[in-house]
C-alpha cells in the first residue's frame, strides 16, 4: 500500500466574547451572569489552552503527540503537519496554531437565543471563526475547485444534505419532510422546528431560495441555487475522499 499524502492541519483556539470588549468579564461573585440571556456577557467563554502547549500536543516530535500517534497507528502511512500561517500573530507564534476571539456567545449558549438552534448556532460560530482567521492564513491555497470561493468548512449534516437533494424542484416544508424521509429510507425524519431552522440557515448562505409569498395564501416553497448544488458536490467530494482514505488504511486489516 502506498503512503498517503500528509495533510496540513490548522488548530484554532477560539474564545467567545459576546460584548466584544476583548477581556474576560467573568465575576466569580456573579457566575449567574454567564447564563442570563439578558446579560451582556451571556455565553462568554475564554480558551485556557496555550498555543505552545497545543503545538506540542499535536505536532511535537515526542512520542506522545497526535502527529506521532497517527504515524504509529497507520505504520507511517498517514500523518499531518502544521498548516503554514502566512501572517503570524506575533514573532514567536508557532505554525499551525491561531488564537481567535469572536464577538458572540459560545454556540452552546447562542443556540438558546431567538433565531438559533443547535445547527445554526454551530454554523454561525464556524463562519465567524474562519472569517477571523482570514488575516493570518491564505485559504486560497486550499481552494481545491479553483472557484475562489470559501465554502462552509463544516461537513453537511445528513439532514441538510437530504434537504438540498430534495430541492432540485420547488417544494414546501411538508413536502421536504416527506421527501427527506423517502430518500433516507425512513431513517431521517425532520421535526418542523429542525426543518425551518435549517431552511433559514440555507437561505442565509444562499444555498436555497424561497419562492412565493405566504401572504398570498400559498405555502412558501424553496428551491436549491447553483451555490447549493456546489455545496452538495463539495460534500460528495469530501465523502469520496473519506471513503478512499478509509479503504486505503483498512485494506490490510485482518
Amino acid at each position: 500500500m502506498k503512503p498517503l499524502i500528509p495533510a496540513p492541519l490548522l488548530i484554532v483556539i477560539a474564545s467567545f466574547d459576546p460584548n466584544g470588549n476583548g477581556k474576560n468579564d467573568y465575576d466569580p461573585s456573579h457566575p449567574e451572569l454567564l447564563y442570563d440571556k439578558t446579560s451582556p456577557i451571556y455565553g462568554e467563554q475564554w480558551a485556557i489552552s496555550k498555543p505552545e502547549d497545543c503545538f506540542e500536543r499535536f505536532f511535537g516530535e515526542s512520542g506522545f503527540s497526535m502527529m506521532n500517534y497517527y504515524k504509529e497507528m497507520t505504520l507511517g502511512k498517514f500523518w499531518f503537519y502544521p498548516a503554514h500561517i502566512d501572517h503570524p500573530q506575533h514573532e514567536n507564534a508557532p505554525q499551525g496554531i491561531l488564537e481567535i476571539t469572536v464577538p458572540l456567545p459560545h454556540p452552546a449558549a447562542l443556540r438558546n437565543l431567538e433565531g438559533y438552534n443547535n445547527e445554526t448556532a454551530a454554523a454561525k460560530a464556524i463562519h465567524d471563526i474562519v472569517a477571523a482567521c482570514d488575516p493570518y492564513i491564505d485559504f486560497a491555497k486550499y481552494d481545491k475547485n479553483g472557484e475562489g470561493k470559501r465554502m462552509s468548512t463544516a461537513a453537511l449534516t445528513e439532514a441538510v444534505f437530504y434537504i438540498l437533494l430534495s430541492l432540485d424542484a420547488p417544494l414546501h416544508g411538508y413536502g421536504i419532510m416527506q421527501n427527506v424521509e423517502r430518500l433516507s429510507g425512513g431513517r431521517v425524519r425532520l421535526a418542523a422546528g429542525t426543518l425551518y431552522g435549517a431552511l433559514a440557515t440555507l437561505t442565509e448562505r444562499g444555498w436555497i431560495v424561497s419562492l412565493g409569498d405566504e401572504s398570498e395564501g400559498r405555502k412558501k416553497e424553496y428551491q436549491i441555487t447553483p451555490a447549493g448544488r456546489e455545496a452538495v458536490r463539495a460534500e460528495l467530494r469530501r465523502l469520496h475522499e473519506l471513503t478512499q482514505n478509509g479503504d486505503a488504511l483498512t485494506s490490510e486489516w485482518n
